[in-house]
């Protein structure tokens, strides 16, 4: 059942089935894509880069990553079609980060987990520490009551 929801690229409002675009805009994007396909089918536009392929067809970088990202255009036969990755601005073709970024954040999530696993290991013998001292802090009373 179709739901009502905002378009994310114009703001109308619209029965939302499947995507978050209304109908209009979703015309509006299938030609852009054509336009950025038909371009690099060209052998000639092949080496273009991202700049260059947004100014021959006038379709937003924005546009032009997010087909990529979705996998409509391949970079297998446009080896200079990339984008920014999001943390450094390398070029990449795929996905997020460049590998370095990838690699790096990798990294510190490990080192966060393993200090999230020390925190939980402390606590724990903060913990058994307390348990023992009230177990001898309670033998000693039981003993002086004894006396």
């Amino acid at each position: 059942m179709a739901e009502l929801a905002n378009c994310r690229r114009c703001g109308v409002v619209f029965a939302k089935v499947t995507v978050d675009i209304c109908p209009r805009c979703k015309r509006i994007v299938e030609d852009e894509y054509d336009r950025c396909s038909k371009y690099l089918r060209n052998p000639q536009n092949r080496g273009c880069t991202i700049n260059e392929l947004s100014e021959a067809t006038e379709v937003s970088i924005a546009q032009i990553t997010e087909f990529i990202r979705e996998g409509r255009l391949s970079t297998n036969r446009t080896p200079n079609l990339g984008y920014a990755c999001e943390s450094c601005g390398t070029m990449i073709q795929s996905g997020h980060l460049c590998e370095a970024c990838a690699g790096k954040m990798k990294k510190e999530l490990t080192l966060h987990e393993e200090l999230q696993k020390r925190l939980r290991e402390d606590q724990a013998d903060q913990d058994q520490a307390k348990d023992f001292g009230g177990y001898y802090e309670l033998r000693s009373r039981i003993h002086r009551d004894d006396d």
